[in-house]
């Protein structure tokens, strides 16, 4: 192909040449002193540049144990000394770097143990109370020995999509400098700068290794990053690939048409993955359906007949557990495991820098210009006891007998559960969200913007006087808010226009903070010093890559429209619908089977005057513990276990739907559950209270 044609003549780059002679005088003064090249060139002669000393203290930083995971594998490893497989302990080292983790593989498995034990022990110890129960803990602790030693590979799975999510920016960013600066190193320089997350670090580390000596040319650092992802993200591998042949391409023309290659190999091999992906999640949705809603459904049909009919054998304990604890999490896991096979997509922008934003887990109130973060998890327990209080203490003092006022009260801690959630999700996302929305809005409009700005430099206009001109056209909007933001610094201020975007304390960028925006009027500010012409050829490229990204956005959207939506009736209505009649159909049941008790109490008061009757057998059958009422699970607290699953599977749902969709986000996952869960409690008490204002109606034995 043309684009890996023949190679120029090779010459000693400067920078290798400046290594060279800065290794020899490491040496020579390394010798000297009688220590290392490392603290000679760290301490002594201070020759690394700025960048790379900051490199060396983040390694430095890395090697503190951060989370808590990490800290658990520690202690556990210091107390349990296990050998495992040389083969097994590769591969698990392998994950443990590549997340980052500093522990070692037998540590994990050691922490393993150690949960098994703990679960164990506690199953031991409870197995003198009840025996299902201590069955129960030991499970858990066989399932937290596996999830522990999964764990890494989860961590894995996420780090991954992140750096996936940042492919197609990162393409696109070195393809842009590349265009106007064909030097390697300097372009994944430039993504490396512009990046956030894993994939910028890794940039960033790539020009550090270069730096120190480890690699001996940005084209064979690059050749061997590009490799690592063959097998993950084929396109991101050849598109590097193509961007590294590009230059050795003399022909102008030629070259800049392999770098437009390059950018749309990525983007359309990123469409064809998540059409893969789409028609892949068929399955998993009708799989989800059977675990989320089918399995509970049938369980909640048996579940008056089995604590009845087995008296002892199901317990209130018994149905939390199962409903509660055990089923979430095989729905959290079934879950985990399809996001982990989403391929990634587009990284959102983050919020966080924008005056007046609230902290996480915070809600900002803006009053005469100083800012007030009110912590929400304190308002949502707050708002969650004083609604569920009645509920609550339901549970530590049950009715002897079924009313529908009883129902209510025990309703109420489900709505107080669902409103400290909702209230912690959608006031924490609120208006992060809508600063995101806007600033979506901006960057989906730049392209367009862009060009018109492309075509008012070509008539001669100079950028400040185009800028003016393309804001008193634009309507309504965050596109005019941000251009009359640039204009009123530069008008207002008197600021150049580099200064009215990029001022730290009054620049447009303070106010919209993307990392897109802010990369593109870098590139554009580097422009304007090359002359109009040059800058308005910048914005023309730049806007064209910009559209690209938006029509592939528009389409992995519209591909994922039926999954989501599916997702969503599901979350809101099904579930929720499903359940509330069942609870009102398991309260009916168990109300004939009363009533079924008490005929047959009064029967077999009959038999006995009756005497030679001969029915004395059938009047048995319902006698002792086979058929005991009194001992089966109170609607009150049959309602409550539903009610908080309900609970559990909508947000399990969101974080689903918002995986597929967005990907890792944490401002719309919170939107997404908060507002799933007031549709789907809604729908649930509405379902409730009318199946047992219907089936209370019903005339028992009439």
């Amino acid at each position: 192909m043309a684009i890996f044609g023949k190679k120029k003549e090779d010459k000693t780059h400067p920078i290798l040449e400046q290594q060279k002679m800065i290794r020899k005088l490491l040496q020579e003064e390394a010798a000297k002193t009688g220590g290392s090249i490392e603290e000679a060139g760290t301490h002594e002669l201070d020759l690394y540049s700025k960048e790379y000393a900051e490199f060396k203290k983040t390694q430095e930083g890395e090697k503190e144990l951060k989370t808590f995971f990490e800290k658990a594998c520690k202690l556990s490893g210091k107390i349990f000394q296990i050998n495992i497989g040389e083969k097994s302990a590769v591969k698990a080292q392998e994950t443990l770097d590549y997340i980052e983790y500093k522990i070692e593989a037998k540590e994990v498995v050691s922490f393993g143990l150690a949960a098994f034990l703990l679960w164990s022990i506690a199953g031991f110890a409870y197995m003198f109370i009840s025996f299902n129960m201590a069955l129960m803990m030991m499970l858990l602790g066989l399932a937290s020995f596996v999830m522990i030693q999964k764990y890494p590979n989860f961590v894995s799975s996420d780090r991954t999509m992140k750096v996936m999510n940042s492919m197609p920016l990162a393409i696109t960013y070195l393809v842009i400098f590349l265009r106007n600066t064909p030097t390697l190193e300097g372009a994944v320089m430039f993504a490396g700068k512009h990046l956030r997350g894993p994939l910028g670090r890794d940039l960033n580390g790539l020009v550090w290794q270069l730096e120190s000596g480890t690699y001996s040319s940005m084209d064979e650092a690059l050749k061997e990053y590009s490799e690592k992802w063959q097998s993950k993200n084929k396109n991101f591998s050849t598109s590097i690939e193509i961007i590294r042949g590009s230059l050795n391409i003399a022909n102008e023309k030629e070259r800049l048409e392999t770098l437009d290659q390059a950018s749309n190999i990525m983007l359309e091999g990123n469409l064809e993955m998540m059409k893969d992906f789409a028609r892949g999640m068929t399955m998993p949705v009708i799989v989800l359906y059977m675990l989320a809603i089918v399995l509970p459904v049938m369980g909640l049909v048996l579940a008056p007949i089995m604590t009845t009919l087995l008296s002892g054998g199901m317990k209130t304990r018994t149905l939390f557990v199962s409903y509660d604890i055990v089923l979430p999490i095989i729905v959290f896991f079934f879950m985990t495991m399809v996001l982990s096979k989403r391929p990634g997509t587009f990284s959102h922008t983050s919020v966080d820098t924008i005056p007046g934003m609230p902290k996480k887990g915070h809600y900002a109130i803006v009053r005469n210009g100083k800012v007030t973060q009110i912590p929400l998890i304190y308002v949502s327990i707050a708002a969650a006891l004083i609604v569920g209080f009645p509920g609550i203490m339901q549970i530590f003092s049950l009715p002897e007998s079924y009313s529908f006022m009883n129902i209510i009260q025990s309703m109420t801690l489900i709505w107080g559960i669902a409103l400290g959630i909702i209230i912690y999700t959608i006031g924490s996302s609120r208006q992060k969200l809508a600063a995101r929305m806007e600033l979506e809005t901006l960057e989906d409009e730049l392209d367009v913007a862009l060009y018109d700005l492309s075509d008012r430099l070509n008539m001669g206009n100079p950028i400040e006087h185009a800028i003016g001109e393309a804001e008193r056209s634009l309507k309504k909007g965050p596109l005019k808010k941000f251009f009359r933001k640039i204009n009123d610094n530069m008008v207002v201020m008197g600021m150049p226009f580099e200064k009215a975007v990029f001022n730290k304390e009054e620049g447009a960028l303070v106010y919209f903070p993307s990392d897109l925006i802010r990369t593109v009027m870098e590139i554009v500010v580097e422009g304007t010093k090359k002359g109009l012409r040059a800058t308005s050829s910048t914005m023309r490229t730049i806007s064209k890559y910009l559209k690209n990204m938006k029509i592939v956005k528009s389409n992995i959207k519209e591909l994922l429209g039926t999954t989501v939506s599916s997702m969503k009736f599901q979350s809101q209505f099904l579930t929720s619908f499903i359940a509330g009649i069942i609870v009102s159909l398991d309260i009916l049941l168990t109300r004939i089977l009363g009533e079924l008790s008490t005929k047959v109490g009064s029967f077999q008061g009959s038999e006995s005057a009756a005497g030679a009757l001969g029915t004395t057998g059938a009047g048995n059958i319902f006698q002792g513990s086979f058929f005991d009422v009194a001992n089966s699970i109170p609607a009150e607290m049959m309602q409550m276990v539903v009610g908080i699953y309900v609970i559990q599977v909508t947000v399990l749902l969101s974080m689903l739907i918002n995986g597929v969709e967005n990907g890792k986000d944490e401002v719309y996952r919170n939107n997404m559950i908060g507002k799933n869960l007031i549709v789907s409690i809604i729908v649930y008490s509405i379902a409730l209270i009318m199946g047992v204002v219907l089936f209370g109606k019903f005339e028992i034995f009439a």
